[in-house]
């Protein structure tokens, strides 16, 4: 159980690691306007990211009964993020 948490964890982490490095590649080769509605996106967006790969590096450590818990941290996390994402993607339309 503990293994398949963690490793959809960070096949989760992984797929936003994608989006990242998207945005990143979006934010050098735009307009300047362009450029900077992805680099306030990602400055946003990155402390989420980063909070959620401290929590996958935490669930690595835990017994299987603790997992379950930090499952249903770092999916309301991921919630999180995800709405954190929209959000700034909206505002920047």
């Amino acid at each position: 159980m503990r293994k398949e948490i963690v490793e959809k964890l960070e096949q989760e982490l992984a797929d936003w690691r994608t989006r990242l490095d998207e945005l990143r590649v979006k934010a050098s080769l735009g307009k300047m306007e362009l450029r900077d509605r992805e680099r306030k996106l990602l400055d946003d967006f990155q402390p989420a990211y980063d909070a959620a790969m401290q929590k996958l590096g935490e669930a690595r450590g835990f017994a299987e009964s603790e997992a379950k818990a930090v499952k249903a941290g770092l999916e309301a996390g991921w919630k999180e993020l995800r709405k954190t994402y929209d959000s700034v993607r909206d505002a920047q339309k």
